[in-house]
């Protein structure tokens, strides 16, 4: 079945609950292992766009120790490379979301990094792919699925 009429088909089904009565939560740097040397300033690069996105958000307040948080998330920059020799390589900005108590996983989301030659421009695309990060997780916050 095409992954389009999958998703026409598929109902309305809840998410997670946590998303809706978390009230703090706390962000943590991944990394970005697949850009090599330039790893670290990638890595700072997009916890900053992530963090300053989700401050944005008013029903989340950032804190500072995963302890005192209802939500832990770690954002990162992830590479997919296709399989049996493929070259197509796709990459993008990385939310993963979990419950602090359970540490359960409770939702991945993943927004498309457009390349980019310049620090500049990298940095607009990373701020760019955070803030709709930012706005699918007030989407889960609201009870719905985010969008394709």
């Amino acid at each position: 079945m095409p992954i389009a009429a999958m998703s026409q088909s598929a109902g309305q089904v809840p998410v997670p609950s946590q998303f809706a009565t978390a009230h703090n939560i706390f962000l943590a740097a991944g990394g970005a292992p697949a850009l090599g040397n330039r790893a670290k300033l990638a890595t700072n690069m997009s916890y900053d766009s992530m963090y300053h996105a989700l401050e944005t958000l008013t029903q989340y307040h950032l804190v500072a120790n995963p302890a005192s948080s209802d939500l832990a998330m770690e954002t990162s920059i992830h590479v997919a490379v296709g399989n049996a020799g493929n070259q197509f390589n796709s990459v993008s900005l990385r939310l993963v979301v979990r419950d602090t108590k359970t540490q359960t996983l409770l939702w991945i989301l993943d927004e498309p990094l457009d390349g980019a030659f310049r620090e500049k421009t990298f940095q607009k695309n990373l701020d760019d792919a955070a803030s709709h990060l930012a706005q699918d997780l007030k989407v889960l916050s609201e009870g719905r699925e985010p969008q394709v």
